[in-house]
C-alpha cells in the first residue's frame, strides 16, 4: 500500500494508492501541534539523519521519506522502515502516523 499524508495550514490531505483521496480542514491544535515538532528538527540537516534500520531495501518493510517545504526550500529525510525512524524523526513521525490513521477510519 501506498500513501502521501499532506498537511498544510489549512488542510490535512490523505491519498491512498494514488486514486483515493480523503481531505479535511486542518484545525489550529493539528498545525500548532507539528510546526512545534517541526522546530525541532534541524531541517538543514534533515538528509544527514541515518536511518536505524534499512529492510525498505528488500522488501522487509515499508518505507518512509519525510519531505518539509519552507517558503525558500524543500527538504527530505532519508528513507527509513515504518515505525523505525532516526530517534530525531521518533515525535514527528508518530504525529503523522497519528494524523493518517485517524483520516483511514
Amino acid at each position: 500500500m501506498h500513501y502521501d499524508l499532506i498537511v498544510d495550514k489549512s488542510t490535512i490531505v490523505l491519498i491512498k494508492n494514488e486514486n483515493d483521496t480523503i481531505k479535511i480542514k486542518n484545525t489550529t491544535k493539528e498545525w500548532e501541534s507539528l510546526t512545534k515538532l517541526m522546530d525541532q528538527i534541524l531541517l538543514e540537516k534533515l538528509e544527514n539523519i541515518k536511518s536505524p534500520s534499512q529492510a525498505f531495501m528488500h522488501d522487509g518493510a515499508p518505507n518512509v521519506v519525510l519531505k518539509f517545504q519552507t517558503k525558500d526550500s524543500t527538504y527530505y529525510s532519508n528513507p527509513y522502515d515504518k515505525g523505525n525512524p532516526a530517534k530525531e524523526l521518533k515525535k514527528i513521525d508518530d504525529y503523522l502516523t497519528e494524523l493518517s490513521t485517524s483520516l483511514s477510519k
